[in-house]
């Protein structure tokens, strides 16, 4: 319960940055943090037997994590024109949906235990928000861009 309502907090907090500061550079200020955050709280996480601590990195992943996508539905109906934001948002979001959904796929196929888990998670984060960040300086603003 914790988990979705720091979730909640990220998409409220991050889709107002991006109200205010616009959506790009939301993308890099929100990726440039959780490529560094996100590995580190995995790495923590799987580090503590605190149940404070444990709460406290589940808290953040829950926070970053979300605070990733806050923005990308507003920038996708942004992004296509009125004639196709239906169906262009739709497949760009559950596209996305999709590919991250592998993830937890891939680092098990990847981790040779599952010590070794954590550190798996933590490289493919960095990956994942490194493409993000690329996306982000590839992409025009679209802040008030409705067509």
């Amino acid at each position: 319960m914790g988990a979705s309502v720091s979730a909640f907090f990220s998409a409220v907090l991050v889709g107002a940055l991006s109200d205010r500061i616009g959506r790009k550079k939301t993308f890099l200020l929100i990726g440039a943090l959780a490529a560094v955050l996100l590995p580190l709280c995995y790495l923590n996480l799987a580090a503590t037997k605190d149940t404070t601590q444990i709460t406290v990195y589940a808290l953040a992943i829950a926070f970053i994590g979300n605070a990733g996508y806050a923005p990308v539905l507003i920038f996708l109906n942004e992004r296509f024109p009125t004639a196709l934001r239906a169906s262009g948002t739709g497949l760009s979001w559950n596209i996305g949906f999709a590919l991250g959904g592998m993830m937890p796929t891939f680092v098990s196929l990847v981790s040779g235990s599952p010590a070794e888990i954590p550190i798996s998670l933590a490289y493919f984060a960095v990956g994942v928000f490194v493409i993000y960040l690329i996306g982000a300086i590839v992409i025009p603003e679209t802040k008030g861009n409705f067509r």
